[in-house]
């Protein structure tokens, strides 16, 4: 375990110890919750043992009116027994007065039926309220048994959730302290010296020779300017010369393609001739590969020319145009004069896919750094514009020539021979 390692342990064990952090929150957020549905599953149970309670009481009169009723039906029963008994009997003074202590009891016992109905039917409305309440209540009090069910079995599998991440937070612990146990062993078997002293107190060392750079201002801004120059001259071809108009008969439309794109090969290759001589042996200009500076230039200027070929052969006077914001685009977002980061947000966007970026980082690798990494990258994305600019316009001249151009000849030899 080298000293290089701690600080992805430490990044691991934080984001773990956060993670458990969070766990533990949602562990909480359900206890809470179930303790607020125990609550109100209590508050629920206590209503319904009112109702069951209250219920009881009504039931209880219910039983004892029934019993009344049931007490005045017997006692009606026996004062009619009594009024047939003294029909039987002899003396009729005798009988008059017991018929009369028998419809007394007759009376009384309908009486007391009357009021024991009279009160079963006030109180049957409110037994039917007690029982539906009761019947409500019930039904709360499963609905809430049923989420505190659910809130458990979460709280349940959020403790198991929670007690895995203390146990990684564990392994992890003991991982870091393992790694820092071996750190010290191994910085206490150091014995530093000079040497050390010196490494820790100036890391970089440079590998120039030279007390001073030699390069100006000026000179740091070649990549760009000369990027610039490079996709002005094409520009400016096409300007001088058309890439879209037949100069003489062709027959077919590779013929075509081949003459057109010959003269701005032809052309783009004296520019770029003119340009090197003028730089290398008129300015003198420094360069750390002058090899690679010759080949990559020649590159660059075939990768632009084949671009404004393509647009303006393609698209006319309108890719003229689309080249010119194009060129716009690339003076702020290519990063010839300040880094990318500090370009504003959407140049920072398009940065990536401009040609003139990697011209530029091109021409920078080869002038100043001799980096073959960075300008075999650039190398590869100009060559894959190259492709692809080529390939349309081929298409575009292949498909087009019997309607563009075909017709211009077919003109132009019959009135030659007219």
């Amino acid at each position: 375990m080298s000293f290089d390692e701690v600080p992805s342990y430490q990044s691991s064990l934080q984001k773990r110890m956060k993670e458990v952090n969070e766990e533990l929150d949602a562990f909480r957020g359900n206890v809470d919750q179930a303790e607020e549905l125990a609550a109100s599953f209590l508050a629920e149970a206590g209503v319904a043992y009112d109702l069951i309670e209250g219920a009881a009481v009504d039931a209880g009169n219910v039983t004892r009116v029934l019993d009344e009723v049931e007490q005045a039906v017997e006692t009606f029963e026996e004062a009619l027994r009594a009024v047939g008994s003294v029909e039987k009997q002899v003396d009729a003074n005798e009988g008059e007065e017991d018929l009369r202590a028998a419809l007394a009891e007759v009376n009384e016992g309908l009486g007391s039926l009357e009021e024991a109905y009279g009160t079963a039917v006030e109180r049957s409305p409110d037994v039917t309220a007690g029982l539906s309440e009761l019947r409500d209540g019930a039904v709360r009090v499963n609905d809430g048994a049923g989420s505190i069910a659910g809130n458990l079995n979460d709280a349940a599998a959020a403790n198991g959730d929670l007690v895995e991440g203390l146990g990684e937070l564990v392994e992890g612990s003991n991982e870091l302290h393992g790694s820092v146990a071996e750190i010290s062993d191994y910085t206490n078997e150091l014995d530093p010296g000079r040497q050390h002293e010196l490494m820790l107190s100036s890391p970089i060392e440079s590998l120039s020779t030279e007390s001073e750079s030699e390069y100006s201002y000026g000179e740091g801004l070649t990549p760009y300017f000369l990027s610039i120059g490079l996709y002005v001259g094409a520009l400016t071809l096409s300007i001088i010369y058309p890439f879209r108009e037949h100069l003489g008969p062709h027959a077919d439309g590779r013929e075509w393609f081949a003459g057109k794109f010959g003269v701005v090969m032809i052309v783009g290759f004296v520019q770029v001739t003119i340009l090197l001589a003028f730089i290398l042996i008129g300015l003198d200009l420094d360069v750390s590969s002058p090899g690679a500076f010759v080949a990559f230039t020649y590159l660059v200027s075939l990768v632009f020319m084949s671009m404004i070929f393509m647009l303006v052969g393609v698209l006319d006077n309108p890719g003229r145009f689309v080249a010119i914001i194009l060129l716009i685009l690339q003076l702020g977002g290519s990063g010839g004069t300040f880094p990318v980061e500090l370009l504003a947000s959407p140049l920072q966007t398009i940065h990536g896919w401009l040609p003139m970026t990697y011209s530029v980082l091109g021409f920078r690798s080869v002038v100043f750094m001799d980096s073959p990494v960075l300008l075999w990258q650039s190398v590869m994305f100009l060559i894959c514009v190259a492709v692809v600019v080529l390939v349309i316009a081929f298409l575009f001249y292949v498909k087009f020539y019997k309607k563009l151009c075909a017709p211009s000849i077919d003109k132009k030899r019959e009135q030659t021979n007219g």
